[in-house]
């Protein structure tokens, strides 16, 4: 018996938040005051290392989503199945 595992902790921190609302909005048809929402939710985002006691400085985040799941499975949604 196989058994397969994934990962999918730094997958989230990959998003391409560009494309996601692009998948949105496209193949979900998601518009109006939800798709402004997520716009907002998505942008202007910031992010900060800590290692041990050691927090770095904020700084802008251009990729990755915090919502988890389900926004990274609409991410990796192949509508052309």
């Amino acid at each position: 018996m196989g058994v397969v595992f994934f990962d999918f902790n730094d997958a989230f921190g990959s998003v391409n938040r560009v494309k996601l609302l692009y998948k949105l909005r496209n193949d979900f048809h998601i518009s109006g005051r939800m798709l402004m929402f997520l716009t907002q939710f998505l942008s202007d985002r910031k992010a900060r290392i800590k290692v041990n006691d050691l927090i770095g400085e904020w700084i802008e985040s251009l990729v990755g989503t915090s919502a988890g799941p389900i926004l990274f499975l609409t991410h990796v949604h192949d509508s052309s199945l």
